[in-house]
């Protein structure tokens, strides 16, 4: 809409700060838009930029992922492996690591609670826990290529008793995984 076209009594400054041409308007203030805003206001310091947000709040998935700082689970790398090529599985894994070590960089780990704890998946099918069990070996050669990290994946079983498990068949460990609380990720990005 034009400055000329409005069909309502808007300020000068309503005019100016609103309707005024934007070198870039982000549709989203989550975290994927926020970031994006930042990173084009590092190459384009004098940039107009406008983030749009239907709500008050983020209203996407920033702050409703339960806070969990992950990469990809056997079960889901392996459904992931029969849906896409090795080569997208691999590099979304690549690019999850990246994108966790970019946010814990500039934002800091105080600043998002992050802890890393390592993440437990939990298996209540024998078959599919057998069947991430047997990968075991080969999905912690190839994550440890991917994100230059060792023995990411290990059994876990004998934790079941331990936390209290009813008909659970089986556990694996991710010790590269971790928490955030996405609500002070996201009041440090803004």
């Amino acid at each position: 809409m034009s400055k000329n076209q409005t069909n309502v009594n808007l300020s000068f400054w309503e005019l100016n700060q609103y309707f005024a041409p934007y070198d870039l308007i982000v549709v989203g203030s989550g975290i994927v838009g926020l970031f994006s805003a930042l990173n084009f206001r590092k190459t384009n310091k004098k940039a107009k930029i406008l983030v749009l947000e239907r709500g008050v709040l983020p209203f996407g998935a920033s702050t409703k992922n339960a806070g969990f700082a992950c990469f990809g689970s056997i079960s889901e790398l392996l459904n992931d492996l029969s849906l896409m090529s090795e080569s997208d599985v691999w590099e979304t894994v690549k690019m999850r690591w990246e994108g966790l070590n970019i946010l814990r960089k500039t934002l800091g780990d105080k600043a998002i609670d992050f802890k890393a704890w390592g993440g437990y998946e939990v298996y209540d099918d024998t078959f599919v826990h057998e069947k991430c069990l047997n990968s075991l070996e080969v999905m912690n050669k190839i994550i440890s290529k991917t994100i230059g990290k060792a023995s990411c994946y290990s059994s876990a079983n004998s934790k079941i008793a331990q936390f209290g498990f009813k008909n659970v068949k089986g556990l694996i460990f991710n010790k590269y995984e971790g928490q955030i609380d996405t609500g002070k990720m996201m009041d440090a990005v803004m």
